[in-house]
């Protein structure tokens, strides 16, 4: 096994660490605001609210499986982050362009969760890759 230089590892560490920082920036500040943005924008109930916020969690969340597939077996860790990352992209896009479109909204939170599941488990597999 061939040693990387200590320099592609720093370089490969920083890139993962600004990847999976503005990740969870996006998924977090996402999570902080969508609860009140279902009640006071979309006229949900509370009750509604609450399960369709559930449920893009447990999206997200179960997506990370059908991540670790397409990176181990499919793609490859690198190509799979890209498009975890481009997916995610376009869905914190068109939840920013979503207005008070429910369909838009729900369009988007399916694309984030896609994304965020397709993203979130391969950069640690490409860190240990990298040392």
């Amino acid at each position: 096994m061939v040693e990387s230089h200590p320099v592609n590892r720093k370089k490969a560490f920083n890139m993962l660490f600004f990847l999976e920082f503005w990740e969870r920036f996006g998924y977090y500040g996402l999570q902080a605001v969508l609860a009140s943005f279902f009640v006071k924008s979309l006229g949900m109930e509370d009750a509604e609210s609450f399960i369709v916020f559930g449920a893009f969690s447990a999206m997200v969340y179960g997506y990370v499986s059908i991540g670790g597939y397409l990176g181990d077996k499919v793609l490859g860790t690198q190509r799979t982050i890209t498009l975890g990352a481009v997916v995610l992209t376009i869905g914190y896009a068109m939840m920013a362009f979503a207005g008070s479109d429910k369909t838009l909204v729900f369009l988007a939170l399916g694309a984030i969760a896609c994304g965020n599941g397709i993203f979130k488990a391969n950069p640690s597999s490409l860190l240990s890759k990298a040392l």
